[in-house]
């Protein structure tokens, strides 16, 4: 009787050499998709929470020059004026919707450079408890500070109002009670608007601003009317 000798086949090393490489091959494939998923993801879910930001931070800014207040001080002349002093890349006013603080608040926005990235940066001080009497190149201690719009790479303040406090004089003397469109030619867009020559607030102030994702702002807002009447009625003058 003749005896069946049965042998157990296996992998010799150059199969498992091959097998190994492919496993290697199908691993680092799905890991490299994987990677430019994950990255391609990231760059999105950054740009969504960037954009989303700047949004709500251009939501803000909106709301607190809308609600913008004549509120009295004597400037640097020691004349009665509305605090507003604007610039192309700062402005500093007093709002009633503030972010941090309830009720009236100095506000000042303020373009700076931040790990060498352009943001737009909002800072604020309550004025319930120590109210401003006057208004000239003093340091604030700012209670708050927070970032509203960043990467930005250009910004422009700009403001349409009479062209200076006589003007406005004459303006409210000829055309009390008439719309604004009555008084063209007392009016106009301006890169600068100071306590030292307006000492009212602008009828508009214009807000231009472009990010580095190439996405361009120009909005003009609309702030309260006729505040030479809060000027007259501080100096107690009749004109």
């Amino acid at each position: 009787m003749a005896l069946t000798e049965n042998k157990s086949k296996g992998f010799s090393l150059i199969e498992l050499m091959i097998a190994t490489s492919i496993l290697s091959f199908i691993m680092f494939s799905g890991y490299y998709a994987y990677s430019l998923f994950s990255g391609g993801w990231e760059k999105r879910a950054n740009y969504y929470w960037q954009t989303s930001q700047n949004a709500i931070g251009l939501e803000a800014l909106i709301r607190a020059l809308e609600s913008s207040t004549p509120y009295m001080v004597n400037n640097a002349q020691n004349k009665a004026s509305t605090l507003f002093d604007g610039g192309k890349s700062e402005l500093v006013f007093v709002s009633n919707s503030p972010i941090f603080n309830q009720g009236a608040a100095l506000v000042q926005l303020l373009l700076v450079n931040i790990d060498g990235v352009n943001q737009l940066l909002y800072r604020e001080k309550g004025l319930h408890k120590k109210p401003l009497l006057e208004w000239g190149n003093q340091q604030v201690e700012w209670e708050h500070s927070i970032v509203l719009i960043s990467d930005i790479t250009s910004l422009n303040f700009s403001y349409f109002g009479f062209v200076d406090f006589e003007n406005a004089v004459i303006g409210y003397n000829i055309y009390e009670g008439i719309s604004r469109g009555a008084t063209t030619g007392l009016l106009d867009w301006q890169d600068r608007y100071d306590m030292k020559h307006h000492r009212v607030l602008p009828t508009k102030v214009n807000v231009q601003f472009r990010t580095l994702s190439g996405k361009n702002t120009d909005l003009t807002i609309d702030l309260p009317e006729h505040t030479i009447r809060n000027v007259l009625r501080y100096m107690r003058e009749d004109f």
